[in-house]
C-alpha cells in the first residue's frame, strides 16, 4: 500500500476514534488494515466514517465488546439509522457474516422446540 496524505488521515482519524472508545489496541490494527481492505475490494467510494463506523460496530458485535450503536454514532457524527444500512450493504457487499442478535436467536429457538 502506498502511504499518501490521505492514508496518514485515515489512520489518524480511526486511532483518535478509537481512543475516544476505550477500544483495545488489537481493534484498532484490524480497523486499519480492514479499512483499507475493503476500499481495494469493492472499490469503496462513501463516506469513509460510515465505513470505519460499520468496521467498529462489526468488530464489536463479534467480539462481543461493551460499544454499542448509539456510541459509535455519537462519536463519529453519524445518524443511527444510515449507520445500520451502510453496515448491512457493505457487509454483504464484502462478504462478512451479520450475527443477528442473541435476544432473536433464543426467542426463535423457543417457537422450534
Amino acid at each position: 500500500m502506498e502511504w499518501t496524505k490521505h492514508n496518514y488521515d485515515i489512520c489518524a482519524d480511526i486511532r483518535l476514534i478509537s481512543s475516544n472508545l476505550n477500544l483495545p489496541k488489537y481493534v484498532e490494527n484490524e480497523l486499519i488494515t480492514k479499512y483499507f481492505h475493503i476500499v481495494r475490494k469493492i472499490n469503496y467510494s462513501g463516506d469513509g466514517e460510515r465505513l470505519i463506523a460499520s468496521l467498529i460496530y462489526h468488530i464489536s458485535k463479534r467480539d462481543e465488546l461493551f460499544t454499542n450503536i448509539e456510541e459509535i454514532s455519537k462519536e463519529i457524527g453519524v445518524e443511527k439509522f444510515s449507520l445500520l444500512r451502510s453496515y448491512k450493504n457493505i457487509m454483504r457487499k464484502v462478504g462478512l457474516n451479520i450475527k443477528p442478535k442473541a435476544y432473536y436467536v433464543k426467542i426463535k429457538g423457543q417457537f422450534f422446540k
